[in-house]
C-alpha cells in the first residue's frame, strides 16, 4: 500500500489530501475498482478556516473514490445511494437518521406490537363459539396476546355486538383465522402499540358504499335524499311556462325545497320569467334539470337544505360558495396524487385552482388516503360516480402508502 499526501490552501484554509494505492507494487500499480476502472481512493479532510480554534469544531471527512460523471449518473438512477463499496453516495442525514415521511406518525413499533406481529403468523387450533363482544377475550386467552375490540368500528360496520361467532379450524395462522372470521363482518385485525385491535375494514365497507365520503358544508341527509330523487323518472311537459313555475312544479312533484337566485340570472340578462317549452317522458329529474337549465346557461347547486337554481357563471367565477366534500380512497386502488391528476384533468379542467378557477383539491393522509375537494355540485356527482366505478372493478389490495408517501 502506498500513501501519498498533499497539503493545499483552499479558501483561506488548509486541506489535506491523502491518496491510497493498494497492491503489491508501488510505482506501476493502479487499484482496480469493481467496475474495472482505475481510481485512487481519496480521504479529504475539509478545510478549517485559519484563526479558528480547532477544539471547537468537528473534523469532517469524506472517503470516496474518484467518481466519473458516468458513476454519478448511476448513483442518481439508484436513488442517490452510492453503494457500500465506495460509490460516493449521499449521506442519510447529518445525524445518520432515516428520512422521515408522513406515515411515521402512525408507526407502531412497541415491543407489544412486535410480539403481535409474530403471533399473527403463528398457528393455533380454533374452537370458537362466542358473541362478537367476547371474541377479543377468547382470542387473547388462546394466543396470550392483548387483543382489543374497537366498539365504535363495530358500530360503523353496522354489526351487532351480540351476534354469534362460530369458527372451528385445526392449526391455522392467527392472521388467516381472524381474516376468515372478521371479513364477512367488514372488520379486520390491525396492529397497534397496545396489541391487536379488531377494527373496521374501510376498504370492504367502501365497496358497499359505507363511509366513502362526507360533506362539510352541505346537509348530509338532504343531499342523500336529493341525490336519490335525481335518479327518479317521470313525465315532464311544459308549454311556454315561466322558469319559476317549472321549478315550483318540480319541487312539488319530488318534494324538494327549490329556490331561484334571481340576482345571478339578472347578471346574465335573464329572469325567472323565461319561458320553457319541452315534453319528455321516462327520463330522470337529473336529465330534466340539466336540459332545462343548460339552455339558459344556468345550473343547480345546494345551499344548506335547499336546491338552488343559479347561473353557471356565478359558480365558475366563485360567486356561489363551493361545496366541500371529503372523499376516502379506500377500495379504489388510487393514491392521493394519482387521484388528483385524474380528477383535475378529466372533470372541468378550467375550474381548478391550478388554472385560475375557484375549485380546490387537496390530498389527505390520516393514515387513510383521501381527498378534500371544494367544487360545484355537478362535478362532485361525476367524481362520486368515477370512484364508485373504480371500487366496483378493483379486486386487488389497496396500494401500500408507505411506498409512495414522501
Amino acid at each position: 500500500m502506498l500513501l501519498r499526501s498533499k497539503i493545499m490552501t483552499v479558501g483561506g484554509g488548509l486541506a489535506l489530501l491523502v491518496f491510497i494505492f493498494s497492491g503489491g507494487g508501488v510505482d506501476n500499480y493502479q487499484a482496480k475498482s469493481i467496475d474495472g476502472e482505475s481510481r485512487p481512493h481519496t480521504i479529504q479532510f475539509l478545510p478549517q478556516v485559519l484563526g479558528q480554534d480547532s477544539g471547537s469544531f468537528d473534523v469532517v471527512a469524506q472517503i470516496r473514490n474518484g467518481v466519473s460523471p458516468d458513476d454519478k449518473a448511476k448513483d442518481q438512477r439508484l436513488g442517490g445511494i452510492g453503494g457500500g463499496m465506495g460509490g460516493g453516495g449521499n449521506l442519510l442525514g447529518a445525524q445518520g437518521t432515516h428520512p422521515k415521511n408522513l406515515l411515521d406518525a402512525w408507526k407502531f413499533d412497541s415491543k407489544t406490537a412486535e410480539n403481535a406481529r409474530e403471533a399473527l403468523d403463528s398457528s393455533y387450533k380454533f374452537e370458537i363459539d362466542v358473541r362478537l363482544s367476547g371474541l377479543s377475550k377468547v382470542l387473547s386467552d388462546l394466543t396470550g396476546q392483548p387483543i382489543l375490540l374497537n366498539r365504535r368500528a363495530v358500530e360503523q360496520a353496522n354489526q351487532d355486538l351480540e351476534m354469534s361467532i362460530k369458527y372451528s379450524r385445526e392449526m391455522t395462522p392467527l392472521r388467516t383465522a381472524m381474516r376468515q372470521m372478521l371479513r364477512p363482518l367488514y372488520l379486520r385485525a390491525s396492529i397497534e402499540n397496545d396489541g391487536i385491535v379488531i377494527t373496521a375494514d374501510h376498504a370492504a365497507l367502501a365497496k358497499e358504499g359505507i363511509g366513502t365520503d362526507a360533506w362539510l358544508n352541505v346537509d348530509q341527509e338532504m343531499e342523500e335524499d336529493f341525490s336519490a330523487k335525481l335518479q327518479q323518472k317521470g313525465v315532464f311537459e311544459f308549454r311556454d311556462t315561466p322558469l319559476k313555475e317549472c321549478i315550483n312544479s318540480l319541487a312539488d312533484q319530488f318534494d324538494l325545497k327549490m329556490v331561484i337566485r334571481e340576482n345571478t340570472l339578472e347578471d346574465i340578462g335573464l329572469s325567472s320569467n323565461e319561458l320553457i317549452s319541452f315534453s319528455l317522458a321516462d327520463v330522470t329529474l337529473q336529465d330534466v334539470l340539466s336540459e332545462m337549465l343548460f339552455a339558459l346557461d344556468c345550473t343547480y347547486t345546494l345551499s344548506g337544505g335547499l336546491v338552488v337554481i343559479t347561473s353557471a357563471e356565478s359558480l365558475e367565477f366563485g360567486e356561489e360558495e363551493q361545496l366541500t366534500r371529503v372523499y376516502w380512497l379506500d377500495g379504489t386502488g388510487l393514491i392521493g396524487q394519482q387521484a388528483i391528476e385524474i380528477i383535475t384533468a378529466t372533470f372541468s379542467p378550467d375550474m381548478w385552482e391550478q388554472l385560475g378557477g375557484p375549485s380546490t383539491i387537496t390530498g389527505l393522509i390520516n393514515p387513510r388516503a383521501g381527498l378534500v375537494i371544494a367544487t360545484k355540485y355537478t362535478v362532485h356527482q361525476k367524481i362520486e360516480r368515477m370512484l364508485k366505478m373504480l371500487r366496483d372493478s378493483q379486486f386487488a389490495p389497496d396500494p401500500n402508502l408507505e411506498s409512495v408517501v414522501p
